[in-house]
């Protein structure tokens, strides 16, 4: 199974071990932790609706995120132990990342938005951001509104998202290529929204985050781009919808979201091309204790991904998704 091919070490506590000297039935993989919090999100569109009352429904966001995505993630982190710890590159960024991140974003606004209006997804009435069709914001233009908003709907969705999707995912699964690792955390990130018309937006996203995260060699840069992400999606997005509408004329919109394409492409291209010579130069792996096997080419790596999505934790993750997508379509 993908993560345990190799034998762990015996020697470091709480390094994946099982417990009482029993074996487990499966193989615990980062794709548990995903299929773990697929269940808890749909288990939450059923309880959402009597425990976010007017009164409480930052807090109640903000518990069920850590519900779903934080107490099943340190609890993956402290199972598996130092063994992958070491490889979640929780390095902070440094100065020289900045450019890349603001480039990286700029690409990621343009080229979502142009993606939502090629799918048919974009909506210019919209006013309203949400998180997987589930916790919807409401902005009414105060400063604490506007505060719990930013907690609730950017920092911490960029935070869980990215430390599992990115920050796991990608550590687990560099040995078997960085295309390996990189294909394992957008399709299931994708997955994630169970939203099929939006799936390539989400495919997109995922894509950019993780080139942020392996130019940098940061998780926490894409944690930023994330997070930037969804402040435009809260704060941005209603003023530049009401743009589109109050003109009528969508191929402005459109030349305008495909300049900040490039223009974000070219800086974060050229920032990711100094970045990787200085890692040159210096010699320094890729990946946190050298994660990224560079023996395996990118053919291999995506024979490898293919093999790991054969896996039955995978193919159940596929089912669920796809009996979701059929339910809500149905209905």
């Amino acid at each position: 199974m993908i993560g345990m091919d190799q034998v762990r070490p015996a020697a470091p506590s709480g390094g994946g071990k099982e417990r009482g000297g029993g074996k487990l039935p499966f193989r615990i993989t980062a794709v548990t932790l995903a299929l773990a919090t697929y269940c808890l999100l749909l288990l939450s569109r059923l309880i959402d609706a009597s425990l976010l009352t007017r009164d409480n429904e930052y807090f109640g966001v903000v518990i069920l995120q850590i519900m779903i995505f934080l107490i099943p993630a340190f609890a993956y982190i402290r199972w598996k132990g130092d063994a992958l710890r070491s490889r979640l590159r929780l390095r902070p960024v440094r100065a020289d990342h900045i450019l890349l991140i603001l480039g990286a974003l700029l690409a990621l606004m343009g080229g979502s938005m142009l993606l939502q209006i090629a799918v048919g997804a974009a909506d210019p009435a919209a006013s309203r951001f949400s998180l997987y069709d589930t916790f919807v914001s409401k902005n009414d233009g105060t400063a604490g509104n506007a505060a719990y908003l930013i907690l609730a709907y950017a920092a911490l969705p960029a935070f869980c998202e990215e430390l599992i999707f990115r920050g796991i995912f990608c550590a687990e699964y560099d040995r078997h290529g960085a295309s390996c690792a990189a294909l394992m955390s957008m399709l299931f990130f994708t997955m994630l929204h169970f939203n099929l018309r939006n799936a390539p937006v989400y495919l997109f996203s995922a894509l950019v985050l993780c080139a942020v995260m392996y130019a940098t060699e940061s998780v926490f840069a894409a944690m930023a781009v994330h997070f930037g992400y969804n402040l435009f999606g809260l704060f941005g997005v209603p003023y530049v919808t009401a743009v589109y509408t109050s003109m009528g004329r969508v191929w402005v919109l459109i030349f305008v979201l495909i300049t900040m394409l490039l223009f974000g492409a070219a800086i974060f291209c050229g920032e990711a091309a100094r970045l990787y010579r200085g890692y040159a130069t210096h010699g320094v792996p890729l990946g946190d204790g050298g994660g990224v096997n560079p023996a395996i080419t990118r053919k291999e790596s995506a024979v490898r991904f293919l093999r790991r999505l054969l896996t039955p934790q995978s193919l159940i993750c596929l089912a669920l998704y796809l009996t979701v997508l059929i339910v809500r379509a149905v209905r």
